[in-house]
C-alpha cells in the first residue's frame, strides 16, 4: 500500500502540468477539475488508477459512499463504474496539436441513456465533435411511413453511447423501446435503426450512413 501511496503523491505533483493538455486518458482523468468529473476527488481518481494498474479490483468510494472502479484503460480511453447505476467513459480525441476530451455518462435506468459532453485541453466546454442524431436519423424506411404512430407510442429517443477502446469508434444504441410494453416494443422495432455509428477522425466524430 505504501507503493500505491507513493505513486499517488507523484501523480499529484504532476497534475498541475497535465491540466493544460493531458496526453493519455489516465492523465486526463487524474487532472480533470472536480467540477467536470463529479463525485470523485482528485485523490480518489489517483487511487483508482493505482488499483487498476496493480490489478486490484478494490473499489474507491465516491462522494455519496458508492463504489467506483476503473473497468478498462487504454492510452486514449478510460472507462469506469461511478456507481451501481452509472458508467462513465473518457476519450481523448487528438489531431496534430489539438486535443478534445469526450466524456460519456450512461445512466443504467430500465433503459440505458447517455449524455456526451466535450471539453478542450483546458477543460473548458467545447463545441461538440459530432451532431447528435435527431428522430429522423433513427427512422428506417418503414419507420418514416409510420412516423406519426411512432411518435404516439414513443415520444422520445434514448440511446446508450459507447466508445470502442481500439478505434474510438462511437456507437449509439437506441434504448427507448425498452420502456415500452413488449407488444409495443416489438411493433416499433422495425421502424428504428438499432444503432448509429460515428468514426473517429482526429477531433471529429463522423456519422456513418
Amino acid at each position: 500500500m505504501r507503493i500505491l501511496r507513493l505513486l499517488s503523491v507523484i501523480c499529484t505533483a504532476l497534475a498541475a502540468t497535465l491540466a493544460a493538455g493531458a496526453r493519455t486518458a489516465a492523465e486526463a482523468f487524474a487532472a480533470a477539475p472536480d467540477t467536470v468529473i463529479e463525485m470523485l476527488s482528485g485523490a480518489a481518481r489517483l487511487d483508482m488508477i493505482d488499483y487498476f494498474n496493480f490489478g486490484s479490483d478494490k473499489a474507491t468510494q465516491n462522494a455519496l459512499g458508492g463504489n467506483a472502479r476503473i473497468t478498462a484503460m487504454t492510452d486514449r480511453l478510460l472507462c469506469w463504474q461511478l456507481s451501481d447505476s452509472t458508467d462513465m467513459q473518457l476519450a481523448v480525441l487528438t489531431e496534430r496539436n489539438d486535443t478534445l476530451y469526450a466524456l460519456v455518462e450512461t445512466i443504467m435506468t430500465p433503459a440505458a441513456d447517455s449524455e456526451i459532453r466535450f471539453y478542450n485541453r483546458d477543460w473548458k466546454p467545447a463545441r461538440p465533435a459530432m451532431e447528435l442524431p435527431a428522430r429522423r436519423d433513427w427512422l428506417t424506411e418503414q419507420g418514416r411511413q409510420h412516423a406519426d404512430s411512432l411518435q404516439r407510442l414513443m415520444p422520445f429517443d434514448m440511446a446508450a453511447a459507447t466508445f470502442d477502446p481500439a478505434t474510438l469508434t462511437l456507437t449509439l444504441r437506441h434504448s427507448a423501446p425498452q420502456y415500452l410494453p413488449a407488444t409495443d416494443s416489438a411493433k416499433v422495432a422495425p421502424w428504428l435503426r438499432p444503432e448509429i455509428v460515428f468514426i473517429n477522425r482526429g477531433t471529429k466524430l463522423v456519422r456513418q450512413p
